[in-house]
């Protein structure tokens, strides 16, 4: 008989532990994973920027993340007011940038038409922190880009209209042409085909008082500035990706990304061994040392035994943990998070079609498995997780102990498990097996 050899646990009689207790134990294991796996991706990504392999590849790295920002300033798309270093570190927030645009078409409609400021008593020169410049084709970074970037740079390395095909139109049309299509509402006004647009005397005056103004109330003045800020928006995306799409950046960005690729698929397989040593130390060993349970588990007095009694063997106790491996590996999302090393999981590992997956996907992915666990914990009336149901085992509550009704069950389970697994020709005598008659 297979479990003639088994020690049946002390713990046979003890009732089956609550849902509370279970996750509670399971939330204390996942918070100490978290805390020493967190010191462990800290250790390990400093070891790993001592390497030659990270330095060389940051190197190249940074060389050409700073040359895409230099041609992103140089077709002004992003304007770096704070880069005296030339470290192109971070580009003018979007805010401030649409702030001095719309400032600078408002001071032209103002020279077009003071009338209608004037009516409202709004001065709008010398603002505070704004230069007093008026929007014209080469100030304006909208016009700027088609005007004067694209002309220098559309025809590239044998490639014509690389960045924008024009057609047949000259540059500053396409710019108006552009504006006339792109721009919500009617909101610029055109004198002649060669002139820069401006804004509608009524439109500046309405988005000056509610953006310089702080008339915030003003139901004109948000539909003005909505109007303007969604066509700059629109126009400042479609060419950026226009520039982001042209060889002269794919050369330099296409360095910068297989670096940035070499140093992220590195630190996501410095993790993923991390929470490995982690789950180890912290969930798999103390299984072996303590008889299948965690530290969770013994902080909160739980035990798991097999049915009829027994204590889990080794083999069982590896499956345990394996199916545990992947119930506590979305817990490197926090880990990943506080360690400040989002940015390798962020980077895409492989993709499928369009869709992109990295280790944050399949992180976040896996979330399911312990919803699910708990899941069955909560329906099932034996409270059996996945692994309980694969091994056959139960958690127990080692200080809910019934003498009573406790001790004959686990006694009829033993007896039952005794039979399933005997011969057919033997049978287990007790006094059940006589009737009176015989007797």
């Amino acid at each position: 008989m297979k479990n003639q050899n088994r020690i049946v646990s002390k713990n046979f009689n003890c009732e089956t532990a609550s849902t509370n207790k279970r996750i509670y134990a399971s939330i204390l294991d996942s918070l100490f994973l978290i805390i020493v796996s967190f010191f462990l991706i800290i250790s390990g990504n400093e070891i790993f920027k001592t390497t030659d392999f990270y330095k060389q590849n940051y190197s190249v790295l940074e060389e050409n993340r700073k040359k895409c920002y230099q041609i992103e300033e140089e077709a002004h798309i992003y304007s770096f007011s704070d880069n005296e270093n030339k470290e192109y570190n971070t580009p003018d927030n979007m805010n401030d940038v649409f702030a001095r645009y719309a400032y600078s078409q408002i001071l032209l409609s103002y020279d077009k038409n003071p009338e209608i400021f004037n009516k409202y008593d709004i001065k709008v020169e010398n603002l505070e922190g704004y230069e007093q410049t008026r929007a014209s084709f080469e100030n304006d970074q909208l016009a700027y880009f088609y005007i004067y970037y694209c002309p220098k740079y559309n025809n590239y390395n044998g490639k014509v209209n690389d960045i924008v095909n024009f057609g047949n139109i000259e540059p500053k049309d396409y710019f108006i042409k552009t504006i006339k299509d792109y721009s919500l509402g009617d909101i610029f006004l055109y004198d002649s085909p060669d002139e820069y647009p401006y804004l509608k005397g009524e439109i500046a005056s309405n988005i000056f008082r509610y953006l310089f103004n702080n008339e915030e109330n003003l139901e004109n003045g948000l539909s003005s500035y909505n109007y303007l800020i969604q066509t700059f928006k629109t126009i400042w995306e479609k060419q950026s990706n226009e520039l982001t799409s042209s060889s002269r950046f794919l050369d330099v960005y296409n360095v910068y990304r297989d670096h940035y690729a070499a140093l992220a698929h590195t630190i996501s397989a410095i993790s993923v061994s991390v929470f490995v040593i982690s789950f180890l130390l912290i969930i798999a060993l103390p299984t072996f040392i303590f008889k299948a349970r965690t530290l969770g588990m013994l902080i909160f007095k739980l035990d798991i035994i097999k049915k009829g009694g027994y204590v889990l063997n080794s083999s069982e106790i590896i499956i345990r943990n394996a199916i545990s491996l992947f119930l506590f590996y979305p817990t490197m999302v926090i880990t990943m998070f506080f360690a400040g090393g989002n940015g390798g999981w962020m980077f895409p590992l492989f993709s499928i079609g369009s869709t992109s997956i990295s280790m944050f996907n399949i992180s976040a992915i896996m979330f399911l498995l312990p919803i699910i666990n708990v899941f069955f914990i909560i329906i099932r009336p034996d409270k059996k997780s996945i692994s309980d149901l694969i091994i056959k085992s139960n958690v127990v509550d080692t200080k809910n102990k019934n003498i009573t009704t406790s001790n004959d069950k686990k006694v009829n389970d033993y007896k039952e498990d005794i039979r399933a697994n005997s011969n057919s020709s033997n049978e287990i005598l007790d006094s059940t097996t006589f009737n009176n008659i015989e007797r």
